[in-house]
């Protein structure tokens, strides 16, 4: 991604997330979905990088406690608000916003695209790599645990995302003394 678009991207996000949760879950989730590209490099990495960072525009997570809300809605019509005004590129531009609306384990739609199941497994995936982030975040360690579970149980998550997620899972068992798997 050309840094001129980057720079308009995290404006965008810094006017809209909190740095704490731009700092725990949207760049783990860049990150992850990165390291997932390289197993899959016919994916469209500008379409994966965009996405991972506008998933959660809209995310009630970020500015109040834990609350279901169909985010990953109103996050692509933020999305497509957004980049519609800076004359994004259309056909990139749609497949970003299925990605953002198929990021979520637990609502439809089911990501389709190869783009989209590596932006949703990197979702699902930082929830394990920064687990004490929504740990604190959820304020209920059942919930937290149950949505740990859910994303485990996604049938789209892509099995290098499962495998390290899995591995993840032992070390927050032995953490928080409980059973997951």
């Amino acid at each position: 991604m050309d840094r001129k678009l980057k720079n308009k991207i995290m404006s965008l996000i810094k006017s809209n997330l909190p740095d704490y949760f731009i700092k725990h879950h949207i760049k783990a989730v860049v990150k992850e979905a990165l390291w997932l590209c390289n197993f899959y490099p016919k994916a469209d990495k500008e379409v994966v990088e965009i996405s991972s960072w506008l998933h959660d525009i809209t995310h009630p997570l970020s500015i109040k406690p834990y609350e279901q809300e169909d985010h990953n809605i109103a996050s692509a019509k933020k999305t497509q608000k957004f980049l519609d005004s800076i004359a994004f590129d259309n056909s990139k531009t749609k497949k970003i916003i299925h990605c953002i609306k198929a990021h979520r384990s637990s609502r439809h739609p089911e990501p389709k695209t190869i783009e989209a199941k590596i932006v949703a497994s990197a979702d699902n995936l930082a929830h394990f790599t920064k687990f004490d982030f929504l740990y604190k975040k959820m304020n209920n360690p059942q919930k937290t645990f149950d949505k740990i579970k859910r994303d485990l149980a996604s049938t789209f998550m892509l099995p290098e995302a499962l495998e390290k997620a899995r591995k993840i899972t032992f070390e927050i068992e032995k953490k928080y003394k409980t059973k997951i798997l």
